[in-house]
């Protein structure tokens, strides 16, 4: 709802301030799709419309969305210099445009102008009521509870969020948090990173000798307001962070078929020595396989091992890496299919194929290529002959 308003607001800018934000909106995004690049060449002339479309082709629609709603945040809740004086787009909003403004959205405003970004870890939940948070960057920070029906509907204890608590006061009530439009659901993967990174950035901004070494000698005074810009500057890292995540997903997962064995797709091809209607009654009778008609192609079968229930508790199972060692989660990847008249899903072991005069097995492992190679070795005997089993490219 606040969002909406403010999109209203910001459509209703005088020329000059509307294209300044938009401006450095479209700068937020291009620095955190591509730092490097950025500070190298400095931001291009690209349109949000044009980043959000390549951020959905990167991650997903409600990302993107999720990011552009970060970017907005903290753009109109920054300082700049605009015509060299410091300006604010909310203050400017407040003062200028206040019409159409209820007074509970010029008190939301102010209280999000007052507000930034941090890592907070889940405590508890009070499921469609609240919860309540530990901030991960302040050191020493209390707890805070957020009164929130749909992310406590969601979350669970443990996990971790990027967020802004947004302070409501009301006169002769307690203190009321909620949240702004944007929150970030963080992977535990980057959380500790991300952390290190923003305390990082905030020691050396607060280290006056460094501001001056970079800084051409201007030193920054530190006040409880430049305190609060520092930290607002947590956003750009989070929400970096957030999205190198999700366009680099692979990089933070170890890939395993369903069985926990290191993702390898193989295929294995056999030399056929019989005729095709012979291999395909030996392999309709194998009672692994699906014969033709559940494949829904021609001289195809998919060999399926346990229901799902069963096979995912297996996969979870003690031999699997350690993944705490490796930093990474574990990714189980693999096809499915549902039986649609018992409702039962069944993983796919492999898919086997009658081509020209080869018989091809697909899989996702070096265990499994072993395995189906030894099975069908056994079934069909001397219909088949001359193996090779060679990574899928």
């Amino acid at each position: 709802m606040y969002f909406n308003a403010l999109m209203h607001c910001i459509s209703k800018l005088e020329d000059e301030p509307k294209e300044f934000i938009l401006h450095m909106t479209s700068s937020f995004l291009q620095e955190i799709i591509d730092p490097e690049s950025f500070y190298e060449n400095d931001m291009q002339d690209i349109s949000i419309k044009q980043l959000l479309t390549d951020i959905t082709e990167d991650v997903n629609e409600h990302l993107a969305r999720m990011l552009m709603v970060c970017a907005i945040e903290f753009c109109i809740t920054n300082v700049y210099q605009l015509n060299d004086r410091n300006w604010n787009c909310i203050e400017h909003i407040i003062t200028h445009q206040s019409n159409g403004l209820s007074q509970k959205d010029i008190k939301y405003l102010t209280a999000l102008n007052n507000s930034y970004m941090s890592i907070y870890k889940v405590v508890h939940v009070s499921p469609g009521k609240s919860v309540v948070l530990q901030d991960m960057i302040g050191k020493k920070a209390p707890k805070i509870t957020v009164l929130d029906k749909s992310l406590s509907g969601s979350i669970k204890k443990g996990e971790h969020i990027g967020g802004r608590i947004v302070e409501m006061n009301a006169k002769k009530e307690p203190k009321r948090y909620q949240f702004s439009a944007a929150i970030l659901v963080l992977p535990k993967s980057i959380v500790k990173v991300c952390i290190n990174v923003i305390r990082n950035i905030d020691n050396a901004m607060l280290n006056r000798m460094l501001v001056q070494l970079f800084g051409e000698g201007e030193e920054i005074e530190e006040t409880e307001q430049n305190r609060l810009l520092i930290k607002k500057m947590w956003a750009k890292e989070i929400a970096e962070a957030v999205y190198h995540y999700y366009s680099h997903y692979k990089e933070y997962h170890e890939m395993l078929d369903r069985d926990g064995n290191p993702w390898h797709p193989c295929i294995i091809e056999f030399n056929l020595n019989a005729p095709v209607i012979k291999i395909q009654k030996a392999l309709s009778s194998m009672k692994e396989l699906m014969p033709e008609p559940v494949s829904g192609r021609k001289n195809e079968w998919l060999w399926c091992d346990q229901e799902f229930s069963t096979f995912k508790e297996n996969a979870l199972g003690k031999d699997l890496p350690d993944v705490a060692e490796t930093e990474k989660e574990a990714l189980f990847h693999g096809l499915f299919i549902k039986n649609e008249i018992t409702g039962k899903a069944y993983s796919v072991f492999a898919i086997i194929s009658l081509i020209k005069d080869k018989l091809i097995i697909e899989v996702n492992s070096k265990q499994r290529a072993n395995i189906a190679q030894d099975r069908i070795s056994e079934e069909l005997g001397k219909l088949v002959s001359d193996y090779t089993i060679h990574s899928k490219h």
